[in-house]
């Protein structure tokens, strides 16, 4: 049986493939359900990229309380001191078998970057891209993820999560559950 991958294998596997990464953002934050901005529950840290098994073993010395998470943020610093973007999806649609469907014909239809991984959260589904994009296509990226929610259909993509992370310039996925929440888990690798 293969090895169960954690989110802590996709950042690995980031790393490998985009060899220009100098620094990784960690975030510990604090959720707080309606919350309009950061103030006081979101701790950045920076974790070099190299070499690999410094990485890991920075990300997992994080230590946090049972209110506090441990996310992944989606901009990283390049070796030439410009800034990507790790895509990311915080889906909102719950856990089924059609629902899962549903992610995946918005990724392949509507979002369009490969490769990458959906994860289950628990109660619904997150996505990490393994190709970095550019400022602009970020932002793209982002408006294309709340254009996977059609009008008058079931709500896939987390809107307000997309408002947050065009307010905040980066988006922000949990890799690290707290007491209170179930561990992130890959289910499907989605080559493109």
């Amino acid at each position: 049986m293969a090895k169960e991958l954690h989110t802590i294998d996709i950042i690995s596997e980031i790393a490998r493939r985009n060899k220009d990464v100098k620094e990784f953002n960690i975030a510990v934050y604090r959720y707080v359900p309606q919350a309009l901005t950061n103030n006081g529950r979101l701790k950045t840290r920076i974790v070099k990229s190299t070499p690999i098994n410094r990485l890991v073993k920075s990300i997992r010395s994080i230590k946090i309380s049972k209110v506090w998470s441990i996310g992944l943020m989606s901009r990283v610093k390049m070796k030439n001191g410009q800034y990507y973007h790790i895509p990311q999806i915080d889906f909102e649609i719950p856990v089924s078998k059609d629902n899962l469907n549903l992610v995946k014909k918005c990724l392949s239809g509507t979002v369009k970057v490969f490769p990458g991984y959906i994860l289950q959260t628990g109660n619904s589904y997150h996505y990490l891209g393994l190709k970095l994009l550019k400022q602009k296509g970020w932002q793209e990226f982002i408006g294309r993820c709340v254009l996977c929610n059609k009008p008058r259909a079931k709500t896939i993509v987390d809107s307000r999560w997309c408002g947050h992370s065009l307010i905040t310039d980066c988006t922000n996925l949990r890799i690290f559950a707290n007491h209170s929440k179930t561990e992130p888990r890959v289910i499907e690798f989605i080559a493109g």
